[in-house]
This record gives structure tokens, sequence and C-alpha cells, in this order.
């Protein structure tokens, strides 16, 4: 935590001591300083303006906390499901020292560094080692690597979009309710109703009616005698 507020405390300094020391740290690693200090510029006019307001600020802190105590409490009962125990102190020791060991940007998301400090951690509090690793390897699991994985899915889904629905058939009495409903709103007349709602094929011409062949002879009209 005294890392953490020496980080704050000279992103807040007017005299820019801190950038001036991340600038010479990366020209004497060969890497770009000017880039590196614009990003620290940067971070620090959002902790300005984050500490400038107040109610923000303790929305912040709130949530961070509720955050922190949920991550401890899951440790916790991931610790208890495999038969493990530890003091209260032990617990915030190592939870406190493995995500301070995290926020330095040295892989993403501390992994392998959370593990790392983790483990040994618990094993010198009284936790036997396979408990102790068998924990931790399934809490990063649920902690770390589950959101990667349900994000990637998540993302995948807006890149390709929703998948359409298939139109179900309407039935027959859907189709005559709606052509009611239809004719109930807007005066047509019969003919605008037929044209409008009767059948029609591929073409979108009316379909042609068709009678069943019976076999007799179609009756002709008497003829007037002279």
């Amino acid at each position: 935590m005294a890392i953490v507020g020496a980080i704050i405390f000279g992103l807040v300094d007017d005299k820019g001591r801190l950038l001036r020391l991340v600038r010479w740290i990366y020209d004497r690693l060969g890497r770009d300083g000017e880039s590196a200090a614009s990003v620290m510029e940067h971070l620090r006019d959002r902790v300005r303006g984050l500490l400038a307001e107040r109610e923000v600020l303790k929305r912040v802190v709130l949530w961070g906390t509720v955050n922190w105590l949920l991550d401890l409490l899951a440790l916790w009962l991931f610790l208890r499901a495999f038969g493990g125990s530890i003091s209260f102190d032990g617990l915030l020791v190592a939870f406190g020292l493995a995500n301070v060991l995290a926020s330095i940007p040295i892989t993403p998301g501390g992994l392998g560094i959370v593990e790392g400090v983790y483990i040994p951690t618990l094993v010198g509090f009284g936790v036997p080692v396979a408990t102790a690793t068998v924990t931790v390897l399934t809490y990063r699991i649920a902690q770390f690597w589950l959101p990667i994985l349900m994000g990637a899915v998540s993302y995948a889904s807006l890149r390709i979009g929703a998948v359409p629905a298939v139109p179900t058939p309407r039935s027959r009495f859907e189709r005559l309710q709606s052509a009611t409903r239809d004719g109930s709103q807007v005066r047509l007349s019969k003919a605008q109703w037929i044209e409008k709602n009767a059948p029609r094929d591929r073409t979108g011409l009316f379909a042609t009616p068709t009678y069943e062949d019976t076999g007799e002879q179609p009756k002709q009209p008497p003829r007037d005698e002279a």
C-alpha cells in the first residue's frame, strides 16, 4: 500500500518529480521516455480530476472496497472448499500482498506473479502445499480466466452479429385474424379485400382455380326452339 500511496502522491505532485523519474528510467533502458511520460501525464490528469470530484471519489472508494471484500471472500470460500483454514490476518496479508504486486505492470493481470505470491504466503500461514496450490489455481481460473472467456464470447457476438430468427409460418387462422383486423381498421371494398388477401402463386399472380375431373360431360344449356 505504501507503493501505491507513493505513486499517487507523485502523480498529484506539481513539481513533476515522478514524471522526470519515469522519463529518466526509460531513457536509461533505451526506451521512449517521452511516450512513458505522456502516459503518466494522462494518468495524473485523471487522478487529479477524480480527487476534485468528491462525490465521484466517494463512490469509487465505496465500490472499490466492496469489490475487494467480495474478492477476498471468494478466496476464503475456495480455500474452505478444499479443506483449508487460515486466520483472517493471514488471509488479508496474502490477498493484499498479491494485489499490490499485481498492480505493477509486469505481466497482464499479474499472471504468474499473483500465483507465485499466493501459494507461498498461504503455506507460510499454515495451509498445506497441495491445498494452497489447488485453491489458488481454481480461484485464479474463476477470477482471471473465466471473465476473459466470457468477454471473448461477448465480443465475438457483437462482431459477428445476432443470428436472425427464422420466421415461423402463420396458420390459416392467424392469417384470417390479420385480414379481418385490417379490414375492420380500413374500409375496403369487396374487390380490394379480395385483391389484398387472396392467395397468390410464386410469381405474385392470383392462383388459377382448379376443378376436379369427374368424367361427366358439362351440361349444355337448353336451346330455344323456333
